[in-house]
């Protein structure tokens, strides 16, 4: 089974591109390639802006039955407070993403490692800012 770590180095200096690789991509495609199983197939969620990726989220959220991104999340994966081990998912709010309302990567060690414009962000772990998910 192949490692968190070893996808997070394939994908160190990607940088963020809508319907490739932004923070919903990352972490679907992070988990199929751990050996677990995403809960929606990369075909199901196709879009190329930032404006497709809304309208793509609104109907990934009512076929889920859910209201947002932390919903589907809860409903798919285990969630688990406070600390996180590696490799779950992590979420951070972030007011200036207006299709989610929230940045989603891993835990790699005392990080959050998210997709960033110019390559992958190392950003410390906060966990009071902070959810966490178990993949299974």
């Amino acid at each position: 089974m192949a490692s968190i770590y070893e996808y997070i180095e394939c994908h160190r200096q990607s940088k963020f591109e809508w319907g490739s690789l932004d923070c919903i991509k990352f972490v679907g495609k992070g988990v199929n390639y751990i050996g677990c199983r995403f809960f929606e197939e990369d075909s199901d969620w196709s879009y190329n802006t930032e404006r497709e990726a809304k309208k793509s989220a609104v109907k990934l959220f009512r076929k889920h039955n859910v209201n947002n991104v932390l919903e589907l999340l809860d409903k798919h994966y285990d969630r688990k407070l406070k600390y996180p081990s590696q490799g779950c998912i992590v979420a951070r709010p972030e007011p200036d993403d207006s299709t989610t309302g929230y940045l989603l990567g891993f835990v790699s060690g005392r990080h959050g490692v998210y997709v960033g414009s110019k390559g992958l962000e190392f950003i410390p772990l906060d966990p009071e800012l902070e959810m966490y998910w178990r993949v299974k």
